[in-house]
């Protein structure tokens, strides 16, 4: 049986695919920094 190329992750899509999910989680952080920020102030004003 011949390996269809794609089928298999190969390691650069398994790099790339894990950096994604990186920046993902590191973008979902700053955004929830912002609105604890944002409540923080709230609070305080």
């Amino acid at each position: 049986m011949k390996k269809i190329k794609g089928i298999f992750p190969t390691k650069y899509t398994l790099i790339r695919y894990v950096s994604q999910e990186i920046l993902l989680m590191e973008n979902a952080c700053k955004i929830r920094d912002v609105q604890v920020n944002k409540m923080f102030l709230q609070i305080t004003l």
